[in-house]
């Protein structure tokens, strides 16, 4: 069994480079996507904040899971889903309200009705910032589901099943469909944990999973070196097609 501080501490400080990564994101996103991006230093400064970054989000839903899918935590479904929605819910109802009120109020013409505008809250329309409340919420909903299953699983069995987990969203990026079209997943808001149960399965079957001592070094140049690789092939001319085939 890990050592519960080893745990906390690979947590955290993982926890503070991710809540850089997204800051990062939202703060130069624009610029990173925009035109120009790799003809200005601007464009490659943004990037160069940006694109690294990408992982942020799914290493917060590893954490979730690291954290939250521990089976001797939850004596009960029930109480967990009454504790895990009052967390959630009031924010997700608060936040679309405001961005609906804002939305309304500042763009002429925006405001849909009732009807189109709960279908714009149920699609994720309303400000795409909302995206994670929703992958939280449905993995949520779902996690008394899987603590049985965690409680008697192996190690092996989830990192297999987070694997396979994460086929779902990498397959549907690929050109499967007629005509070479991607296949895509839904884009309802519900639907929007789906890409991520690999990553919520893989903090729980990485818990407390330390690198030896050689590994340390060599790992953290190839992560950065993707990183970087990352900043530098993403709709970038220069770049190998198949680099961005994906």
């Amino acid at each position: 069994m890990e050592h519960p501080r080893r745990t906390v501490a690979w947590v955290t400080w993982l926890r503070v480079v991710a809540v850089y990564g997204v800051v990062m994101i939202h703060t130069v996103g624009a610029t990173a996507s925009g035109p120009g991006s790799t003809t200005t230093v601007d464009g490659w400064v943004a990037r160069a904040l940006d694109l690294p970054f990408l992982w942020a989000v799914p290493v917060f839903v590893m954490l979730s899971g690291t954290l939250g899918l521990d089976p001797a935590r939850h004596p009960g479904a029930a109480d967990y889903l009454r504790r895990r929605m009052r967390r959630l819910a009031p924010p997700v109802l608060l936040w679309n309200a405001v961005y609906l009120a804002y939305l309304s109020l500042t763009r002429p013409g925006w405001w849909p009705g009732w009807q189109d505008a709960l279908s714009r809250v149920l699609l994720g329309q309303v400000a795409p910032h909302l995206y994670f409340f929703w992958i939280v919420l449905g993995l949520s909903l779902l996690t008394p589901v899987l603590l049985p299953w965690l409680a008697r699983a192996g190690r092996r069995e989830v990192v297999v099943a987070a694997v396979v987990a994460y086929a779902v969203p990498v397959l549907s990026t690929w050109p499967l469909g007629p005509g070479g079209e991607r296949v895509g997943l839904t884009h309802a808001a519900w639907t929007w944990w789906l890409p991520y149960l690999g990553a919520y399965l893989l903090g729980w079957g990485l818990r407390g999973v330390l690198l030896p001592p050689r590994l340390v070094l060599p790992s953290a140049v190839v992560v950065l070196g993707l990183m970087g690789l990352l900043a530098w092939q993403w709709e970038n001319p220069a770049a190998p097609g198949w680099l961005g085939a994906s």
